[in-house]
């Protein structure tokens, strides 16, 4: 029986040992990681909460309760002592009368593994202290007395620095005063280091120093005593405040420093531009012609050197705003922001330039193998052009237009291949451009492409080439430029016209020059001549005509043909061959006075315009060879015959 209650006392200490235990570590791990969040009462800090209460996080309850505080302090009527601590199924809520401040659970002591009665009694303490303690430092009398004691201090520091100021100025004035008399040089074997006005210069400023220092920290330590006395200021610190003081004014004083000297560098220049005008500043001529004068260059030379240093003082502020607003605590979210607005697009320009780098590579190898490929092409067709290389069916003339063709479709090609590489090439935007683009040059290229592919077919029909004497349409002239798109014409009358490629396409094309060489142009005239002379006469009149005139061939030899037997006339057509079709209209004019001086020589009379014969008793103009024997020339009758 005793061996049977040793085992139950054993069994039960060990029982309670482990749930004590297992208590101990559950407290532990709900501690571990959790942060907690301070319950304050003007500055200072009463408790924290570490656990959440349902739905409401342990910073929240920490914020509702410190609210809660700062209003019932506020409520003077309302005696601190008059909170009490009520408890209802295992929670603990610390109540101004309706009003409940705080609540303690079952999880804020398993967590401080300290009851929750003992925990509540503990705030309730704090709480009512902290509330006394608020209404006594805001209360009239403690107004009254810390403004007094503010307008004390105030009254003292002005006195102060106003009497620090005048021994120092006194003490400045007889150290300057001592160089004359009192301060001798520094010297060492002869050699002056510190002259006397050197010597009282650093003394002097020594001074200075200390007067600026003393100054400081009285300043410094009466700023520390008024914000001791105001509860609302009582916490800052002071320290971080006046070391960016003492930053603003060395960045101040830096910022003079640098202006000064922008503006005497600003002003040195100014002076080497003025002393360039006429030596490296001169007028700007383009053969002959003045483009730009030189007071035009100095007026821009000018501007550019203003909008320079404009630009630098705008930088150098913006870079000492963002330095001052890093001073002071409160303000260095502000630089950062001031900072990031130049640091996040050079960022984002750099992270974009370095992205795009694999891509810049692609472009610069497919622009090159284009390049040389297209390079290729053109000494290709350059030795085609020349005859070096050829083609059976594939003239030489054709070797520069249809490099032009193909050199097109290889920029197009390349513009193809790089375009996917470009950046922001699959954006929306971009995409959407594109397409505007493409449809402006659809809607407003549809002439120029007919033009353009009418000029691919002119190139492979050779109906032409340049210096040809053509006739398109009602224009005849030389030809002076052909290109994709329009063809050139120079007239007889020195008047060029440009004609588009689809309308010489869509007209019929005289070429003069294409058999000029071989056997030669025929250039034909037309004369009408009388019955009373024979054909034999004329035709011999009209071959002496065209060999007599120059730029018409002797081989093949000028023909002449008869072409009409008109009512009064016989027309006779004069055809010879030349090979000048460029001077057409000179070699017709000298035909035809050719034709005429032989024609007078000969006393034939050209029947051009036609004469009307009367032929009642005239002699008939049929040759003599040819009439009968018997003829005899009629008697002119005047009387009409019944």
């Amino acid at each position: 029986m005793a061996t049977f209650v040793k085992s139950s006392l054993i069994f039960l200490l060990l029982f309670f040992t482990a749930a004590a235990s297992s208590r101990v570590t559950d407290t532990i791990s709900i501690r571990t990681g959790l942060k907690g969040y301070p319950v304050v009462s003007s500055a200072d800090t009463l408790f924290f909460i570490y656990i959440n209460s349902g739905s409401v996080s342990a910073s929240n309850r920490a914020e509702s309760i410190s609210k809660r505080i700062k209003t019932l302090a506020l409520e003077t009527d309302f005696p601190a002592d008059s909170l009490v601590v009520n408890e209802f199924e295992g929670f603990f809520e610390i109540a101004a009368g309706e009003t409940i401040l705080m609540q303690v659970t079952p999880k804020d002591a398993l967590f401080s593994g300290v009851p929750a009665a003992e925990i509540a009694e503990d705030a309730i303490t704090k709480i009512r202290s902290a509330i006394n303690n608020r209404r006594i430092e805001y209360s009239s009398k403690t107004v009254i007395t810390n403004s007094l004691y503010t307008f004390g201090v105030l009254i003292l520091l002005t006195g102060f620095i106003w009497l620090m100021m005048r021994i120092f100025t006194r003490l400045i004035e007889k150290i300057d005063n001592w160089k004359s008399d009192r301060i001798k040089s520094v010297e060492y074997k002869g050699v002056e280091f510190l002259s006397p006005k050197n010597f009282s210069g650093i003394l002097a400023g020594t001074a200075r120093l200390v007067l600026i220092t003393i100054l400081a920290g009285s300043v410094y330590y009466s700023l520390v005593y008024i914000i001791t006395l105001w509860p609302a200021t009582r916490g800052l610190n002071l320290i971080p405040y006046v070391a960016g003081v003492f930053q603003l004014l060395l960045y101040s004083f830096f910022l003079f420093l640098i202006i000064r000297g922008m503006k005497v560098f600003r002003s040195a220049v100014h002076d080497k531009v003025k002393a360039m005008r006429g030596s490296i500043i001169r007028p700007l001529t383009l053969r002959g012609i003045e483009v730009v004068s030189e007071e035009r260059l100095m007026g821009l030379t000018k501007n550019g050197i203003t909008g320079l240093f404009f630009s630098l003082w705008v930088i150098i502020i913006y870079v000492y705003i963002t330095l001052i607003f890093g001073v002071f605590p409160f303000s260095r979210g502000w630089s950062a922001s001031l900072v990031s607005f130049i640091l996040s697009p050079v960022l984002s320009l750099w992270s974009s330039f370095t992205g795009y780098l694999p891509n810049l590579f692609y472009i610069f190898i497919i622009a090159a193998a284009f390049y040389y490929f297209n390079k290729f092409i053109g000494f290709l067709f350059h030795e085609i052009e020349k005859g070096t290389i050829q083609f059976s069916g594939f003239h030489n003339e054709w070797a520069t237009p249809t490099y032009k063709v193909v050199r097109f479709l290889i920029i197009i090609l390349a513009v193809i291949s790089i375009f996917p590489y470009l950046p922001g090439s699959d954006s929306p935007i971009f995409q959407g451009i594109s397409v505007f683009v493409g449809l402006l040059l659809s809607l407003g290229s549809s002439s120029a492409i007919s033009n353009i592919v009418a000029g691919v077919v002119l190139t492979y029909m050779r109906p032409f080439k340049l210096g040809d004497r053509v006739k398109i349409a009602d224009t005849m002239g030389d030809i002076v430029e052909k290109t994709l798109l329009v063809t050139r014409i120079r007239t007889t009358k020195n008047v060029e016209i440009t004609v588009p490629n689809s309308m010489v396409l869509g007209n019929h094309i005289i070429n003069f020059s294409s058999s000029a060489h071989e056997p030669g142009l025929i250039l034909h005239t037309t004369v009408t001549i009388g019955y009373d002379v024979p054909w034999q006469k004329v035709h011999e009149l009209l071959n002496a005509a065209a060999s007599s005139t120059e730029q018409i061939l002797n081989d093949p030899k000028p023909f002449v043909l008869q072409t009409a037997l008109n009512d009064f006339s016989v027309a006779y057509e004069l055809n010879a061959y030349t090979n000048n079709p460029n001077g057409m209209a000179r070699i017709y004019s000298e035909l035809h006075a050719s034709i005429q001086d032989k024609f007078n020589e000969a006393g034939v009379e050209i029947m051009s315009p036609i004469y009307n014969a009367v032929r009642d008793g005239n002699q008939s103009t049929i040759p003599e060879d040819y009439l009968p024997k018997d003829y005899k020339k009629p008697s002119f009758n005047i009387f009409k015959q019944s």
